[in-house]
C-alpha cells in the first residue's frame, strides 16, 4: 500500500493490544484477518480483510475504503513522504551499480523527508518473487 502512497503503519512484531492502541492513537482502520483482533472492544476501526492473496487483499481494501492513490510518493521503509531532490545531493548516498550511474534530470531523485533515505530508481528494484511484470 505505500508503494501506491497510502499512508500506511506496518507491524508484524506487536500483540493484539499495542495494535489497537497504536490504531487509536494514530486514528487509523485496523486491517487484519484476524477476527479476534476485530472483537476487542476498546478498538476504535477496523476492518477484516478478504482474500488469501496479496493481490485480492489489496483489491478488497481499495475496492472498500478507495483511499487517494498516489504512487512512489511514500517511502517504503518509514511511510514518509518523498521529496524531490537533486541527484548530486545525494548521489555519495547511492550504492554501486545501476542506481548509481542512473541519468536523471535535476529534482528526479527522491529522498525520505522523516529519514533522508533513498529509495531506488523504479529500474533498479529488486522484482518481488513470483510476481509478473505489468
Amino acid at each position: 500500500m505505500r508503494l501506491l502512497g497510502i499512508d500506511t503503519a506496518y507491524r508484524n512484531d506487536a500483540a493484539d493490544p499495542e495494535l489497537v492502541a497504536q490504531g487509536n492513537a494514530e486514528g487509523r482502520v485496523v486491517l487484519t484477518k484476524d477476527r479476534g483482533l476485530l472483537q476487542r472492544r476498546e478498538l476504535s476501526a477496523g476492518a477484516y480483510v478478504r482474500g488469501d492473496s496479496p493481490d485480492d487483499q489489496l483489491a478488497d481494501v481499495l475496492d472498500r475504503f478507495a483511499p487517494p492513490v498516489a504512487p512512489w510518493t511514500r517511502c517504503l521503509a518509514c511511510n514518509g513522504g518523498l521529496d524531490p531532490v537533486a541527484k548530486q545531493e545525494v548521489e555519495h548516498l547511492l550504492e554501486p551499480g545501476p542506481a548509481r550511474r542512473t541519468t536523471v534530470s535535476p529534482g528526479a531523485a527522491s529522498a525520505a523527508s522523516s529519514t533522508g533515505t533513498v529509495p531506488m530508481p523504479a529500474g533498479c528494484r529488486p522484482r518481488r518473487p513470483g510476481r509478473p511484470r505489468q
